[in-house]
């Protein structure tokens, strides 16, 4: 009888903490695209306006960098750290993502865009997403004897920033919790992060930030015995092509950083070294690239 109470009791607990982090998980996904809906639309506004300007808007990216770099180096704090930061909470050092992190992430890809950088939106939403998150993860982490609550909150922050930007509720669930954590933590962060994921792709769908989708033209009916091989092959090709970028990423910048230590003398060479390139290409690989990303699927040359 009394294993019988027992194994009611565990049961009962369990029952009631998922019940609770789903529905905590809804919050911070409603929570979270809010931030999210003001930081897409100040990037769909901030790109027609360089669209209409693009020579301008080149010539004041170096300055553009300066202002970037002061704001960092003035405010920025453990925030500097951008997605290593996120990994180092989860693992429980440092124990905190500053509130400004929401602030300086979406303030400076705007800066950043405005003046024509290429810089993607996927780490600045998680960033976003995490340091929302985070919040609840603390406030209840005092309140609520359960295990691992503030990385369980980490994980459904990410995966609430990112579809409420892209509107992509399963890759975003996919994405927070192959990232970031392994092992039983993954089955019990799952259910919060669906429900923060839906919540967050449907709020924003709602206030009129919808997914980008493209439109793929089949020349040839689609079978697997028939593609097999040239997925596989692509594959292979992706990942080489991603491990490359990767390890010539951290060359560049370790080559760049030893060469330029000081920070805002090296964006003001390099921001000017790109404007440069930029003007030259005619703008074709500034700003977001969703040109170029769309000209292969309407059969345009890129």
């Amino acid at each position: 009888m009394q294993n019988f109470h027992r194994f009611l009791s565990a049961h009962s607990r369990a029952a009631a903490e998922f019940v609770f982090l789903s529905g905590a998980g809804v919050l911070i996904g409603l929570s979270v695209s809010l931030f999210e809906v003001l930081f897409g639309y100040g990037l769909i506004l901030i790109e027609q306006w360089r669209t209409a300007f693009p020579l301008w808007t080149f010539l004041v990216l170096p300055l553009a960098g300066l202002l970037v770099v002061w704001l960092f180096q003035k405010y920025g704090g453990l925030a500097c750290k951008g997605m290593n930061l996120i990994f180092e909470v989860s693992q429980g050092k440092p124990e905190r993502i500053p509130r400004r992190t929401v602030f300086l992430m979406t303030v400076c890809t705007w800066l950043s865009r405005l003046a024509g950088a290429s810089v993607g939106r996927e780490g600045v939403a998680v960033q976003i997403g995490a340091a929302v998150s985070w919040q609840f993860g603390h406030f209840f982490h005092k309140k609520l004897d359960i295990e691992n609550i503030r990385t369980i909150f980490l994980v459904t922050g990410m995966a609430a920033g990112f579809a409420g930007l892209f509107g992509t509720p399963f890759s975003a669930v996919f994405f927070a919790l192959e990232v970031l954590v392994a092992g039983t933590l993954k089955y019990r962060a799952m259910a919060p992060a669906i429900c923060a994921a839906f919540s967050a792709s449907w709020l924003s769908a709602r206030l009129g930030l919808s997914a980008e989708g493209y439109a793929i033209r089949m020349l040839l009916p689609f079978s697997i015995e028939t593609f097999w091989l040239p997925l596989l092959m692509m594959g292979l090709a992706f990942g080489l092509a991603g491990g490359l970028f990767a390890w010539g990423l951290r060359r560049v910048r370790k080559t760049v950083t030893d060469r330029f230590p000081d920070p805002f003398r090296r964006i003001l060479i390099l921001g000017t070294v790109l404007a440069c390139l930029m003007i030259l290409t005619g703008g074709r690989y500034a700003g977001s690239g969703a040109a170029l990303i769309a000209a292969p699927f309407a059969g345009d040359p890129m």
